[in-house]
């Protein structure tokens, strides 16, 4: 990671390039039509050569040559699950660190989901550590107790719909070396700390969605 990082949208109406550094220094959109919807790209070639056009430009504007991307994931064949991961721990006299709770995530990510689906991301919501419920998820650590209940919000995609998503930067000679879920970016971009913690919904009305 250097000073500036680019992000690429693949939007309905749209498909969108930012150079973000403390603040967005270069945008670029170019319009596309019928090619992308809801989410799922329907003309791999029209939206290369969209893509290709914006980062053009966008290289033009900001004089920096674009090959590492951050990819926004957004559409209809996105949907979220709850789940709760339980474990009894060896050693319940020392303090819960940062790579128990790792672990508790990554065995969340593990978790069954249907056919032709992967679980793009688990969000931590609560942990219930012996008689102390509903434990936010930055006060776990550094607590003891002996059972962990970890309660993770799950987001889940259609495996075909990434998978075409990385392909489709792929060609357009682009490499992904990090994915955001475009509304939990929103959410996190425009609410603060107090709003995400209490709970303040975001409602993001755009061409398809």
């Amino acid at each position: 990671m250097n000073d500036v990082l680019t992000v690429v949208e693949l939007c309905t109406t749209k498909v969108a390039v930012a150079d973000h550094g403390v603040k967005i220094t270069t945008h670029c959109t170019v319009p596309v039509r019928k090619i992308i919807r809801h989410g799922d790209v329907e003309n791999t070639r029209k939206v290369v050569e969209a893509l290709k056009e914006a980062i053009a430009k966008t290289e033009e504007i900001s004089k920096i040559k674009i090959r590492d991307v951050v990819l926004c994931l957004w559409g209809q064949y996105i949907r979220t699950s709850k789940v709760k991961i339980s474990r009894e721990r060896k050693r319940p006299e020392e303090f819960i660190s940062a790579q128990e709770l790792k672990v508790l995530n990554d065995e969340a990510l593990k978790y069954k989901v249907g056919a032709n689906e992967k679980i793009l991301q688990a969000i931590p919501q609560s942990y219930d550590i012996d008689p102390r419920i509903g434990v936010a998820p930055n006060e776990a650590e550094g607590m003891r107790g002996t059972r962990i209940d970890a309660y993770y919000l799950l987001v889940i995609g259609r495996e075909n719909s990434v998978r075409d998503k990385y392909e489709t930067l792929r060609d357009a000679g682009l490499n992904v070396i990090h994915t955001v879920v475009s509304p939990i970016g929103s959410a996190i971009a425009s609410l603060n700390d107090n709003e995400l913690e209490n709970g303040v919904a975001l409602l993001d009305i755009g061409a398809g969605t």
